[in-house]
C-alpha cells in the first residue's frame, strides 16, 4: 500500500536533446580540422576553405539555440508539472551507490539559461567571422567549445556530469581571456589558482551531498541506512479496497533511475516487457494492470535487487519509483526531498537536515557553503574580487559579452539549481546573503573607479550575480535567475558594438543607460532587483543578521553600480554634435552594421524578457504572476513570489522616479558641456597600486580607500552639482513665474 507521496517531477523522455551540445561540440572539431588544413591551401581554396569554417563555425551554435527553441516549446506546452524533459546516453561511473550517467535533461531553468548562452555565443561568432584572419580559426573554436561546455553543464541531470562542462568552462574562459592579450604574471597565477579552488570545491560539496544522503558519520565511521532504495508514488490517491476493480483495467509504472534496470512485477521471473523486449530504464508510463503488485528492481552491475512492496494501482494511476538514498542526480535529489508520509510530516527532509558532518557543522550546511565558494570563485565574488572583470578586460569585447554570459549564467544555474538545498540551512542561506551583499557593493565600487568600459561591465556583471545571490538565499530563486538572464542580453548587446563604437555611438550609451535606469523595462530589473530587495526584508532564513541589512547594503551597492553606468553614460557623451554630421556617406552604412543590427536584437530581447518578468510584477495592482515567474516556477519553486506587494509597488515608484530624474539631469548637463575622458581622470591609480609589490592587505586597503575617495569625488560633481543645478532651475523658474504674474518682461 502506498503510504509516501510528494510533489515529484514528472519526466518524459526526448531522445534527440543530446542533439543541443552535439551541434556546437561538433563545429568545434570541424573548425579545428578545417583550421588545420589552410596552411596547405592557396588562393580561392584558402577563401573556400576560410568561408566554409566561418558556416561551420557559426551554424553549430545556431543549430543548437534551433533545436534548444523547439524543445523550450514543446515545455510550454505541456503541463507545469510534466516540464522536465530526460535523455539517457550511457553510464559515466557506478561504483557501490553511485550512478553517475551521461544524462541529459531539459526544464525551463536550463532552457531559459542555455537559450541565453547559446545565443550571445552565437552573435559573438557572428561578429568574429566578419572579419576572419587565417589565424582566427583557434579563436571560433574555443568560442564553439566554451557554448558546448556551458550547455554541459547547463543541461546535465547530475552533478558529476555536470562537472565536467564546470571544469571546461573555467579552462576555455582562461584561454579565451589569453587569446586577445597575454595577462601578467601575477594575474595569470591567481586566475589559475581561483579555477582550482572553483573545482575542488565543487568535488567537495558532491561528496559531502552524497554522503548525507547516503548515510551518517558515526565516531569516524561511515554508517549507510537501512531505509529502502526506491518508494512509490501515485499522481491518483488510491484509497480503498481493490478487489472490485475489473480485470483488464491499467495503471502505469515509471522508472527514470538506475538506467538500464529492468523491474520483475510480483513473484514473476520474466520483467515488465515493453512489446517483445525487456523495458529497461529509464521508461515512463508503461502498462501494468491495476491492483496491488510487488516490484523487484534489478539494476545490474552486481548490484543487489531492490523490492517495492504492496504498491497499489489505481485505474489510469501513473505510479512512479523515485530513488531514495544517495545520489547525484538532481531531480532525484529534489524527489526525496519532497517525499511525506500519511500524516503530511516531510520525514526524508527532516532526517538529511539534522544529519552532522563536522562538530556542529550540519552536513547540508558544509555542502552548501561548498558549492557557494564554488560559485563565488567562478564568478569573482567576495572574496575572489575583479577576475570576471580581469578576463573581460583582456578578451575582445564580443567575446567579454560572451565570457560575462557565461560565467554568470553557470554560477547563478548552480545555486539555484540546488536552492531547494539551502531551505534546508539557515547557516548557509545567511552567509549566502552576506557575500552576496557584500558582492554588490564591492563591484559597485569597482565599476566607478573602471578606466575601460570592458572593466566597468565586467563589474557590473558580477554585481547582477551578487543580487542574484542574495535572491536564491532569501527565497527568491526565480528573480537572481531572471536578472542574470536579461543582464547577459544586455551586456553582450553592449560588448557586441565592439570598442571603438562602445565610446561613441548612441546605440551604446542608449544601452549603457538601460543599464544604469535599473527599473525601466527591458533588463527586468524592476523585478528582479525589487523582489531580491524586498525578499531580504521579508526573509525568515537569516539568523543572526537582520534582513534590513542586507536589504540596505543591496540596495546601496545597486544605487552606486548605477551611478557608474550613468558616469559612464555622461562622460561619453559627446557635446558636439555636428562631428556626426560631418561624417561623410561613405561612413553613413557604419550606423547600421552587423554589429550594431547585432546589438540592437540583443538588447530588444533583453527589453522583451524585462516586460516578461515586469508582466504582473506590481502585485498591489494585480494578482497574477509574471510571464517569466510562471515559466520559471516548475523549475525553482518559491513561496515568497508574492507576499510584500505593497513594499514591492513603493520600491517600484521611487525606482522609476530616480531613473526618469537622472536621465532628465543627463541631458541637461551633457548639453552645455562637453564630456570627460574616463583615461584623463586619477581613478586608475588603484589599479596601479594592486599591482606594486607589497603586503595583500596594503593592496586592499589601497584599492578601497582610493574607489572610496573615487566615489566621493564623483558624486561631488555629478550628484551635488546636479542637486544645486536642480534647486536654481527651480528658483528660476519660480521668478520667471513670479514676473509673469506682475505683468513684467519674462526674459
Amino acid at each position: 500500500m502506498i503510504d509516501t507521496h510528494g510533489a515529484i517531477v514528472h519526466v518524459e523522455l526526448a531522445p534527440q536533446l543530446w542533439s543541443v551540445v552535439f551541434f556546437p561540440f561538433a563545429a568545434a572539431v570541424a573548425v579545428v580540422y578545417l583550421g588545420t588544413t589552410l596552411a596547405s591551401v592557396t588562393g580561392r581554396e584558402k577563401e573556400g576553405t576560410m568561408a566554409l569554417l566561418a558556416r561551420v563555425a557559426v551554424g553549430g551554435p545556431l543549430l543548437a539555440l534551433v533545436t534548444l527553441a523547439f524543445y523550450a516549446y514543446d515545455l510550454a506546452s505541456r503541463a507545469a508539472s510534466s516540464r522536465y524533459l530526460l535523455v539517457h546516453l550511457g553510464n559515466l561511473l557506478r561504483i557501490g551507490q553511485l550512478d553517475a550517467n551521461l544524462d541529459f535533461a531539459l526544464d525551463p531553468l536550463s532552457a531559459t539559461l542555455a537559450v541565453v548562452v547559446t545565443l550571445v555565443g552565437t552573435a559573438a561568432l557572428v561578429l568574429l567571422t566578419a572579419k576572419m584572419k587565417e589565424s582566427s580559426w583557434r579563436l571560433l573554436a574555443r568560442v564553439d567549445a566554451l557554448v558546448a561546455a556551458a550547455l554541459v553543464l547547463l543541461l546535465a541531470d547530475n552533478l558529476l556530469f555536470a562537472f565536467l562542462g564546470w571544469g571546461a568552462i573555467g579552462a576555455l574562459v582562461a584561454s579565451l581571456a589569453r587569446a586577445s592579450r597575454e595577462p601578467a604574471p601575477r594575474a595569470r597565477r591567481v586566475s589559475f589558482t581561483t579555477s582550482r579552488v572553483s573545482d575542488a570545491a565543487f568535488l567537495v560539496a558532491t561528496a559531502v551531498l552524497f554522503w548525507n544522503l547516503g548515510g551518517t558519520f558515526s565516531e569516524g565511521d561511515y554508517v549507510p541506512d537501512l531505509d529502502a532504495r526506491f518508494s512509490a508514488i501515485s499522481s491518483i490517491a488510491s484509497t480503498g479496497p481493490v478487489a472490485h476493480l475489473t480485470p483488464g483495467m491499467k495503471g502505469f509504472v515509471t522508472l527514470t533511475s538506475y538506467p538500464g534496470a529492468v523491474v520483475f512485477a510480483d513473484d514473476s521471473h520474466i520483467p515488465i516487457m515493453n512489446g517483445d523486449a525487456p523495458a529497461r530504464s529509464p521508461f515512463v508510463h508503461q502498462k501494468v494492470d491495476a491492483g496491488m503488485h510487488t516490484f523487484r528492481i534489478h539494476p545490474g552491475a552486481g548490484l543487489d535487487d531492490s523490492i517495492v512492496a504492496h504498491t497499489r494501482f489505481a485505474e489510469n494511476a501513473d505510479v512512479e519509483l523515485v530513488l531514495v538514498g544517495a545520489t547525484t542526480s538532481f531531480r532525484e535529489i529534489r524527489d526525496q526531498l519532497a517525499l511525506t508520509d500519511d500524516h503530511g510530516a516531510p520525514w526524508r527532509k527532516d532526517a538529511i537536515s539534522s544529519r552532522h558532518a563536522i562538530g556542529s557543522i550540519g552536513a547540508m550546511t558544509l555542502a552548501c557553503l561548498f558549492f557557494l565558494l564554488a560559485a563565488c570563485a567562478r564568478a569573482s565574488a567576495f572574496p575572489f574580487d575583479s577576475m570576471l572583470a580581469d578576463d573581460s578586460d583582456a578578451a575582445s569585447q564580443p567575446i567579454a559579452g560572451l565570457v560575462q554570459a557565461v560565467v554568470m549564467g553557470s554560477a547563478a544555474y548552480l545555486l539555484a539549481r540546488i536552492a531547494f538545498l539551502f531551505e534546508l540551512s539557515a547557516t548557509a542561506s545567511t552567509i549566502s546573503a552576506c557575500v552576496g551583499a557584500v558582492t554588490v557593493l564591492l563591484a559597485a565600487l569597482a565599476a566607478c573607479a573602471a578606466t575601460t568600459p570592458a572593466r566597468l561591465f565586467g563589474h557590473v556583471a558580477t554585481a547582477h550575480f551578487g543580487v542574484a545571490l542574495v535572491a536564491i538565499a532569501v527565497g527568491a530563486p526565480i528573480a537572481g535567475v531572471a536578472l542574470v538572464g536579461i543582464s547577459s542580453l544586455a551586456l553582450a548587446a553592449f560588448g557586441a558594438l565592439g570598442e571603438p563604437a562602445a565610446a561613441t555611438t548612441g546605440t551604446a550609451r542608449w544601452i549603457a543607460a538601460g543599464l544604469a535606469a535599473a527599473p525601466v523595462p527591458g533588463l527586468g530589473v524592476s523585478y528582479t532587483t525589487v523582489r531580491a530587495v524586498s525578499a531580504a526584508l521579508g526573509s525568515d532564513r537569516l539568523v543572526h543578521v537582520p534582513g534590513a541589512a542586507i536589504a540596505v547594503t543591496t540596495a546601496g551597492g545597486l544605487g552606486v553600480r548605477a551611478f557608474a553606468i550613468w558616469k559612464y553614460v555622461y562622460v561619453t557623451y559627446k557635446k558636439d554634435v555636428k562631428s556626426a554630421a560631418k561624417s561623410s556617406k561613405k561612413d553613413a552604412p557604419a550606423k547600421t552594421s552587423t554589429a550594431s543590427r547585432i546589438a540592437l536584437g540583443l538588447f530588444g530581447l533583453a527589453l522583451a524578457a524585462g516586460i516578461a518578468s515586469d508582466t504582473g510584477g506590481l502585485h498591489i495592482l494585480t494578482t497574477d504572476a509574471s510571464v517569466l515567474v510562471r515559466w520559471l516556477a516548475p523549475s525553482v519553486p518559491t513561496a515568497t513570489a508574492h507576499e510584500s506587494g505593497g513594499l514591492d509597488f513603493i520600491a517600484f515608484a521611487l525606482a522609476y522616479g530616480a531613473a526618469l530624474a537622472g536621465y532628465a539631469h543627463l541631458r541637461s548637463r551633457a548639453l552645455v558641456k562637453n564630456g570627460l575622458d574616463l583615461s584623463a581622470t586619477r581613478v586608475g591609480t588603484w589599479q596601479a597600486t594592486r599591482q606594486k609589490d607589497g603586503g595583500r592587505l596594503t593592496r586592499a586597503a589601497a584599492s578601497i580607500l582610493e574607489r572610496a575617495s573615487l566615489l566621493a569625488r564623483d558624486t561631488e560633481r555629478y550628484v551635488v552639482d546636479g542637486i544645486i543645478g536642480a534647486l536654481a532651475g527651480l528658483v528660476r523658474a519660480a521668478a520667471h513665474a513670479l514676473h509673469f504674474v506682475k505683468g513684467e518682461d519674462a526674459r
